[in-house]
C-alpha cells in the first residue's frame, strides 16, 4: 500500500532527515531571507567562511565580499526575486580571517505553497584547491608551449596511426 504523504510522521520524519544532510554537509548550505539577511547557516558555513550562525543570523553576506566585488551579492538576490535558478557561478569570497576563497555557488528561490518567492536557498562549494591547480597546469602548458616552440629541434607527437596531434613552431617552418 502507498504511505499517506500527508501523514505529520512522514512529514515530520521527512524533515529530520533533510536537516540532517544539511547540517552535516561539507558544503555550506545556507538559507536567506527574501531580503538577503540569513536564516540558516550549517556547519558547512561555519567551516568555509569562519564565521559562526550565530553571527551571521539576521545579517547580509556583505562581509563575505572582497572589495572588488561590492554589488555582486545584490545582484544575485535580484535575480533570484526574479525567480531565477543560478548554478555553478563560481566567484570569490572572504573568510573571517580574511583570507579569499575561491566558491562555486548554486543558488536557488525558495517558493511558498502558492509559488511566490519567499526565500533564498544558497549552496557554496569551496573550489579554491581545483582552481589553483587548474592554475597551475595553465602555467606548466604555457612554459612547455613557449619552450617547445622557440627551441632548434623539430617535435611533434603522433597517434600510433601516425595522425598528428601536436607540433612545435619549427616543425611547421620546416614542413609548411
Amino acid at each position: 500500500t502507498m504511505e499517506d504523504i500527508t501523514d505529520p510522521r512522514r512529514t515530520n520524519d521527512t524533515y529530520m532527515r533533510l536537516a540532517a544532510i544539511i547540517t552535516s554537509s561539507g558544503d555550506a548550505v545556507l538559507n536567506l531571507d527574501i531580503d538577503g539577511s540569513v536564516v540558516t547557516w550549517n556547519f558547512g558555513a561555519e567551516h568555509l567562511f569562519g564565521w559562526t550562525e550565530a553571527e551571521m543570523a539576521g545579517k547580509t553576506l556583505d562581509r563575505l565580499l572582497p572589495t572588488d566585488r561590492p554589488e555582486e551579492v545584490g545582484g544575485l538576490v535580484e535575480r533570484i526575486r526574479r525567480g531565477e535558478r543560478i548554478s555553478h557561478y563560481e566567484t570569490v569570497r572572504l573568510h573571517k580571517d580574511g583570507h579569499r576563497v575561491e566558491v562555486s555557488l548554486t543558488v536557488s528561490p525558495i517558493k511558498s505553497e502558492n509559488g511566490r518567492i519567499v526565500g533564498i536557498s544558497k549552496i557554496e562549494r569551496d573550489i579554491t584547491a581545483s582552481k589553483a591547480m587548474e592554475r597551475s597546469l595553465l602555467e606548466s602548458e604555457t612554459r612547455f608551449k613557449l619552450l617547445a616552440d622557440n627551441m632548434d629541434q623539430l617535435a611533434w607527437i603522433t597517434k600510433p596511426d601516425g595522425t598528428i596531434t601536436w607540433f612545435n613552431e619549427r616543425w611547421m617552418e620546416f614542413s609548411g
